[in-house]
């Protein structure tokens, strides 16, 4: 199983989207390779995880990665699982060789192995992390069209948009949360996301407690709650008036004022003018992001650079930003051999790249490093640029 020439250890990772799925299939492929799937601990060589493959803020690979050591193999049931965003993947692949860590694909349509080194090894990588980008764009596309549709992409609601007023109308009244869950067959989960949601749409004022954090307060009890405090009475007795926690009385207290704030805010945000609203957006085609979670990784796309050859001024460098959609698929990673990170040429600095060596980048990429504090580096280990002080060196001890 072992290559000539590596002593290092044999890893494995596997990984699904969803904790639904099954991982038996990948981990079968591993242990049939000869990872063994041994305890967890000191002795543990495979990894899994069960969360999505936009970002490596995985638990199992969190713990793999810092074990890997130059002369290592990660052997992977197909190269998505590791990961799916191609920009991430180039800084990964330039970081683990740079470590002197080999990656060994067994499965999937193109299967390589980064200990035979070649044009072949090369191209099935570069082919599937293209192939990963285009499937995950083309993922992103259909669910905008869907919504530009007025269709969902996602699990379609348990419950149409007449039971849910109902539902939320009962809510609001005062039903017991529990009589809610029995009579529509939905979770505790699902009753107050359709609270919020309709308080949010029709601005009600009953407090809103989380699944499991006590009994919420009728609006009559808010209201005398609100009169108590406006009267100077401690939290104490207003709990003892109603006939509540004071947990649950800070609760509701507390809602409505953040309520007020959050109005306050949004006329705040209102004056400063429309086109001040989304101020995240694509430099490079325009898109907005449509929630957090989409904010936060368009946030993280735009921290590299793509540099590219000015129009106006060939001798000179164009530094531009791009999201997942509008990302060029022409491209050269320029990677820091110490941290592994690094700009991204594309055009026609790509293509000149690829026809050199690294030490012998087009003069104007090279120049723009230099004036950066990049620097030339020869080590024992590895050639290249480095653009930080080198990180330490390991512990020989595993």
């Amino acid at each position: 199983m072992t290559a000539t020439g590596v002593t290092g250890i044999e890893w494995g990772y596997a990984r699904v989207s969803t904790k639904k799925q099954d991982l038996h299939r990948q981990v079968h492929a591993l242990t049939t390779y000869g990872i063994p799937d041994g305890p967890t601990g000191d002795d543990q060589r495979l990894y899994v995880d069960k969360l999505t493959g936009k970002h490596f803020n995985r638990q199992g690979w969190l713990e793999l990665r810092p074990r890997l050591r130059a002369g290592d193999v990660l052997n992977l049931p197909e190269l998505d699982r590791l990961g799916r965003t191609q920009t991430e993947m180039l800084h990964l692949f330039n970081e683990l060789t740079a470590m002197g860590v080999h990656v060994n694909v067994i499965g999937g349509p193109i299967p390589f192995d980064t200990r035979n080194p070649g044009p072949a090894t090369e191209m099935a990588k570069a082919l599937l992390l293209f192939l990963g980008q285009v499937e995950l764009i083309y993922k992103q596309e259909r669910v905008a069209s869907a919504r530009e549709s007025g269709k969902t992409a996602h699990r379609p609601r348990k419950l149409t948009a007449r039971l849910e007023e109902d539902l939320a109308g009962e809510f609001m009244t005062g039903t017991p949360v529990d009589e809610l869950v029995t009579k529509y067959g939905v979770s505790r989960a699902t009753v107050y996301r359709i609270a919020r949601e309709h308080q949010v749409k029709n601005n009600a004022r009953r407090a809103i407690t989380p699944a499991g954090r006590g009994k919420s307060l009728t609006p009559g009890q808010i209201g005398t709650a609100h009169r108590l405090k406006a009267d100077g009475l401690s939290l104490r007795r207003i709990a003892e008036a109603v006939g509540s926690s004071r947990a649950t009385v800070h609760r509701a207290l507390t809602i409505g004022h953040t309520a007020t704030v959050a109005a306050d805010l949004a006329i705040v945000i209102a004056s400063h003018g429309q086109a001040n609203q989304h101020r995240l957006g694509c430099p490079g085609c325009g898109s907005v992001p449509n929630g957090k979670v989409a904010a936060a990784r368009l946030r993280e796309e735009l921290q590299t650079d793509w540099w590219s050859t000015s129009d106006q001024n060939p001798d000179r460098i164009q530094v531009t930003q791009h999201c997942g959609r509008c990302q060029p698929h022409t491209v050269y990673a320029v990677a820091c051999l110490a941290c592994g990170d690094g700009p991204l040429l594309t055009g026609q600095l790509a293509e000149l790249a690829r026809d050199t060596e690294p030490q012998q980048l087009p003069d104007v990429v090279t120049g723009e490093l230099t004036r950066a504090g990049w620097r030339w580096t020869q080590t024992s280990h590895a050639t290249g640029w480095v653009c930080c002080q080198p990180a330490a060196p390991a512990e020989e001890g595993r």
